[in-house]
This record gives structure tokens, sequence and C-alpha cells, in this order.
């Protein structure tokens, strides 16, 4: 009877604790899910038609004859080519004191059906990230000029891909006067675009990582 008592005791004793474990990895997970503060305006890509980008966002591509269409639904910006013009980009520009000084992460899901078979130019074959940074130096505080500049510098950035999270971290010096952020398009074929969050990276963040 003793035993049988103390097997009960034992498995009890396994049972909460194995619980408490659950309780604590569950508690963990919440922690690292920090709520992200998106200073992006019209994430959802709305209002776009005719070819024109959409509402707080702006569109151009190299000179001449228009070799891109542009389109959106359903908080998903499309952007294909089907003319001879090397590059398009859609911009956002950024309220500069939002992130002086900090470090920032712009994210979004893509997808593609991308190639640079035939292509002929310098510029570097892709589609993705456009990031640039205008500001001042202490030792320059009335000169501007780039700060920072990245464009394609993640993967993917070409071929044939579904949905992935592509995302790309940058410190913003505290001179900084301008912040635009967007999507190139620079090869042939499509791509898609959802979801685009630009974020201060909070302490909180960098301890989920």
């Amino acid at each position: 009877m003793k035993a049988l008592f103390s097997i009960g005791l034992a498995l009890t004793l396994a049972a909460c604790q194995s619980s408490d474990e659950h309780a604590a990895v569950a508690a963990a997970d919440a922690g690292c899910e920090p709520v992200v503060d998106n200073l992006l305006t019209n994430p959802e890509f709305s209002n776009a038609g005719d070819g024109s980008a959409p509402l707080h966002w702006q569109a151009s591509q190299h000179a001449g004859a228009l070799a891109f269409t542009i389109s959106a639904a359903g908080g998903e910006l499309v952007i294909d080519k089907h003319g001879e013009q090397h590059w398009m980009l859609i911009k956002q520009l950024v309220k500069p004191e939002s992130v002086a000084g900090q470090r920032v992460r712009f994210s979004a899901e893509m997808s593609q059906d991308m190639t640079d078979e035939g292509w002929t130019q310098s510029l570097e074959a892709g589609g993705g990230f456009s990031i640039s940074v205008f500001g001042t130096e202490p030792d320059a505080p009335l000169r501007q000029k780039l700060l920072f500049n990245s464009n394609l510098q993640h993967q993917p950035k070409l071929g044939v891909f579904d949905w992935t999270p592509v995302s790309v971290e940058f410190d913003v010096a505290a001179g900084v006067t301008k912040l635009e952020v967007g999507f190139l398009h620079q090869a042939y074929g499509q791509m898609r675009i959802r979801n685009p969050v630009l974020s201060v990276i909070t302490e909180q963040q960098s301890d989920c990582q």
C-alpha cells in the first residue's frame, strides 16, 4: 500500500512539474511578442490604381516610356515589368524625428517570379528593399549628404519564390533630415509585397532575438 502511495505521489509531482514547465515556456513565448509601432503610413497599399502608387507612397522609374504596372489588392502590392526601362522604385518618406539616433528594422513579406536572364545593365538585378538616409554630421552641421544607402542588400532578391519574410536592420544618425524606404524592381518579371513594417528596435525586441 505504501509503495502504491509513493508511486502515485511521484506521478502527481511529475505532472505538476511538467505543467509548470509548459506554463513557463508559454509565458516566455508571450513575452517575446512585443508590440511593434509601425512608422509607415498605409502599409496596406490602399487606393492604388491606374498604374499610380498607393496613397502616401511615391513611384518613380528610369527615364522613358512607362515600363511597369503597379496594382494593389487585399494588402498586396504588385509591380510588374512590361517595358524596357531598367528600374522602378516605390518609396515612402518617414518623419526623421521618429528614427533619429535609433536602430531601425525594415521588414516585409515578398513573393517573386523574377529573372536576370538577358539583363545587360551594370545595375545589380533583383527586387526588394531600397533604403536611403540623408542628414548632417557633427563636423558639418550645415551640409546635407547621403549618410546611408542600401539597395537589394538581402536574400532572397531574385528568382521564383513564394511569400518569404525579409528584413534589414540599420542605424540612423542623430543628424538625419530625410529617410526614404521602399521597394525597388530592377530585373525582369513580377514582384509582390505585403505587410511592410518600419520600426525602431526596442530592448524587448532585441531580447527576443
